[in-house]
Parts: structure tokens; C-alpha cells; sequence
């Protein structure tokens, strides 16, 4: 992952994910708070989307169950969309959290020589991930 773009009312503001910050499983990822993202301020207003942008240069690779070895994984799209959930107005001079999660819209797929290949929103599967907006208490 290399950034987070987020659209509110019109305008976009984009998070640069920091340096240093580790590997992240993507079909599990469920973001837990905002540390890997650079601290942005969000104009006030509806958030309508976000998008979290690939960095396909990085190494990618799946542990298949009962095995220690990488196998390689091809990312179909180098980025993923998310709707919005719940209530998402944003006021001023409040501090919000802004939660990701994939929400089963990825899948693998074998393309039959030991690899795969990542997509979204194909198979059944809900088109997108989910976005959370959360006040900080």
C-alpha cells in the first residue's frame, strides 16, 4: 500500500503511507487506526469515497496453507475502492478515525502454475471494501 485517497465534498486529500512501515495482508486487512498514514486534515463536509492505491513495485506473495513458501501473486489493479458506511459528515475541529476494510471484496485466484493473482469485486463477492468513520472520543 502506498497511499489512501479520500473524497469530501468535491475536494480530495490523499495519506502517504509512512516509511519504514511493514507488510500488509490484504485479504485480511482491517485497519485498526490511522499510524501507517500521514496526518492529514480532512475538509468538512460528506466523505463520498476513498481509494487505497498499490505500490506494485513492492515484493507481493501468498503462504499457502501448510507451506513456508512464498508463492508469487500478481495485483490485478493497483487500486482498491471502498464505500462508506454509517454516518459520513465530517465537522470542524473534531478528530476522526477513518477505518478500512476489505469486507471479503478480494479473492485469489490460481491462474494454475503455482501463482495467483489478486482481484476485487468479481466472483460473487461485494464489489468493494468498506469505509468507517469513527469520532475520537
Amino acid at each position: 500500500m502506498a497511499t489512501l485517497t479520500v473524497q469530501v465534498g468535491g475536494q480530495t486529500v490523499t495519506f502517504n503511507k509512512e516509511e519504514g512501515k511493514g507488510y500488509v495482508d490484504l485479504l485480511h486487512f482491517e485497519s485498526k487506526d490511522t499510524l501507517i498514514w500521514s496526518d492529514e486534515t480532512l475538509p468538512i463536509g460528506e466523505v463520498e469515497s476513498a481509494i487505497l492505491g498499490l505500490d506494485k513495485n513492492e515484493d507481493s506473495y501468498v503462504i499457502e496453507t501448510g507451506s513456508d513458501t512464498p508463492a508469487n501473486l500478481k495485483v490485478a489493479h493497483k487500486e482498491l475502492s471502498f464505500d462508506v458506511e454509517y454516518d459520513s459528515a465530517l465537522a470542524t475541529n473534531t478528530k476522526y478515525i477513518l477505518k478500512l476494510d476489505m469486507d471479503g471484496s478480494l479473492r485469489l485466484v490460481s491462474n494454475g502454475n503455482g501463482d495467483y493473482v489478486l482481484q476485487q469485486g468479481t466472483g460473487g463477492q461485494p464489489k468493494e471494501g468498506v469505509l468507517y468513520i469513527e469520532k475520537v472520543q
